[in-house]
């Protein structure tokens, strides 16, 4: 059985079990994904010579996903998505999660606004210029509920880290093989949960 169908098996029987506790919260977060873009420029034809330029890549991102909580300690299930135009091209850059699955420890459980971090992993893929990289990744979160509008809506604020580890399916545009390895993904996410 491939990893997907396993991660993905144990997810749905996670979210089938969350729905009958209480301690279920969905939610929705928008934000930016970022990550380095690094783009080979040739400099000499003749000998193959290159340099490489590096910039930062910030795109638009849209998540959803269920916590169940249980005392200071909840279990995240989420995914995510973002993209962004090429200037000068049809194409587009992404970075995705889905789904991404991580255990979350919340330092002042019982206060109006607590901060928490985690950790976990998902499947995801990143494309930036024609590269991509599709596999597992290592995530690391932390956040605080800053808010809430009501009894029943809280806000959040969370830092993400997405670090790629494993690759199902590479393609590197420069040298036409399978070794791109993208830059890790940092996520800025203001959240509302339910």
């Amino acid at each position: 059985m491939k990893l997907s169908k396993i991660v993905f098996t144990i997810a749905i029987a996670f979210a089938g079990s969350a729905f009958a506790e209480s301690t279920l919260s969905p939610y929705m977060k928008v934000g930016a994904k970022g990550t380095l873009n690094k783009v080979e420029k040739e400099i000499d034809d003749e000998n193959q010579e290159f340099e490489y330029e590096y910039s930062t890549e910030i795109m638009p991102m849209f998540g959803f996903g269920v916590r169940r909580t249980e005392g200071s300690l909840a279990t995240d299930i989420s995914a995510d998505f973002a993209t962004k135009s090429v200037e000068g091209s049809e194409a587009s850059n992404f970075a995705y999660t889905l789904p991404k699955v991580m255990v979350m420890k919340s330092v002042f459980p019982e206060s109006f606004s607590s901060l928490y971090f985690g950790v976990g992993g998902s499947l995801g893929g990143v494309k930036m210029n024609n590269n991509e990289f599709h596999g597992l990744f290592a995530n690391a979160s932390v956040g605080a509920e800053l808010f809430n509008l009501t009894d029943k809506v809280k806000g959040t604020f969370q830092l993400d880290l997405d670090i790629p580890a494993y690759a199902a399916m590479s393609y590197n545009d420069t040298t036409g093989g399978t070794d791109y390895r993208p830059y890790p993904v940092v996520a800025l996410k203001l959240g509302f949960g339910f």
